[in-house]
C-alpha cells in the first residue's frame, strides 16, 4: 500500500512513470522507475508513504518465504538502517555511486535523476529476471 498526494499526476504537471534511455544498457547502467518517480516530482516536499508490511513476491516459493518473514530485517537492522540513512541523508554521501556516474559521462548524454541510477543490468531469461 502507498499513499500520497496525486496533485502532481493530474493536469498542470501531468507527472509519468519514466525510464532511461534504453542506450545506457550498453554501459551496464539501469535506472528505477520507483525512483525516478520520486526524482521528478515537483512536489517533493509532500512526501510517498509507503507501508512497510505490504511484501511482494513473483513466484510461489518466494511468497512461501515472504510469508515465512525469511530474509526481512529485524528490530536492530531496521534501527540501524534507519541510522545509516539519516547520516548518508545528512551529510550528502553517495554511497558508491560513482562507477554509476563515470559511465554516464562515458555515455556522452546527460540523464535527469543520476542517484536513481544502479551499476546493474538485469535481463529476461525463462525463469523471471537475471541480474547481470
Amino acid at each position: 500500500m502507498v499513499a500520497f498526494d496525486a496533485a502532481p499526476f493530474l493536469p498542470p504537471s501531468n507527472l509519468r512513470f519514466r525510464g532511461v534511455s534504453d542506450t545506457l544498457a550498453g554501459w551496464h547502467v539501469e535506472g528505477s522507475e520507483c525512483c525516478l518517480i520520486h526524482y521528478d516530482n515537483p512536489a517533493p516536499d509532500k512526501g510517498v508513504w509507503l507501508n512497510p508490511n505490504v511484501r511482494v513476491a513473483y513466484r510461489a516459493k518466494g511468497w512461501e518465504l515472504v510469508r515465512q518473514g525469511v530474509g526481512w530485517p529485524g528490530r536492530w537492522e531496521r534501527a540501524w538502517g534507519g541510522v545509516v540513512g539519516f547520516v548518508t541523508a545528512l551529510l550528502g554521501l553517495p554511497w558508491g555511486n560513482g562507477k554509476v556516474v563515470g559511465r554516464v559521462r562515458e555515455w556522452g548524454g546527460s540523464e535527469p535523476g543520476v542517484d536513481c541510477l544502479i551499476d546493474e543490468m538485469q535481463v529476461l531469461v525463462d525463469n523471471g529476471w537475471k541480474h547481470l
